[in-house]
């Protein structure tokens, strides 16, 4: 790429389907909890009847408190979950524009070789040509490549940029959930729990 700021390659990007399988993963052992809880409170229930002792109420809501800790701790996996199902949606975008870009980038790449190579020539001089007054001009292609590898570059920022941007946005929505302080980007004034 000529020198031009980072390679598509270098934005790394995390595993969507990976993400999605510990998402999975984690509410799935909520939901054994919550079912644990449940039983365990279920089971003191029904001795009840059979449990006479000064402490047996105690007891009784003693047990409740896990199946109770146990259902908002499974509501709050499952926010987690919707979070980090919105950030694979992300990077499944994100790993498509990275594609596309690592495509261009090789196109550059050939189209250089193809001019040093000689197998496309230089013009001696370059005109511009305005073609029905609407101002396109044809470049020589080492300036087209130029402005190609320009392009190329602000794509990488910004899909740079929209990689940070998503990871900030599923950390501020799971920290939410607990009620973590919200993280921003530099420059930015406000921030999104919006996924």
């Amino acid at each position: 790429m000529g020198g031009h700021g980072q390679s598509p390659i270098e934005v790394k990007l995390d595993d969507p389907a990976a993400i999605r399988d510990r998402a999975r993963a984690l509410t799935s052992a909520l939901g054994d909890v919550e079912v644990t809880a449940g039983e365990v409170r279920s089971t003191w229930r029904g001795i009840a009847g059979h449990y006479e002792a000064p402490e047996s109420g105690q007891v009784l809501r003693a047990m409740a408190k896990p199946d109770d800790v146990a259902g908002e701790l499974r509501s709050k996996g499952d926010r987690a979950r919707r979070a980090l199902d919105g950030y694979a949606d992300a990077l499944e975008e994100l790993r498509s524009r990275r594609d596309d870009l690592i495509a261009e980038a090789a196109s550059i790449r050939q189209g250089r070789a193809d001019i040093e190579s000689g197998k496309v020539k230089e013009p001696e001089y370059v005109s511009l040509k305005y073609q029905h007054g609407n101002g396109e001009r044809q470049e020589s292609p080492k300036a087209e490549l130029r402005g190609r590898e320009d392009a190329l570059a602000e794509d990488i920022a910004e899909l740079q940029s929209d990689k940070d941007r998503a990871e900030i946005v599923c950390a501020n929505a799971i920290g939410a959930i607990w009620g973590a302080m919200p993280y921003k980007l530099s420059g930015e004034t406000s921030v999104s729990y919006d996924l």
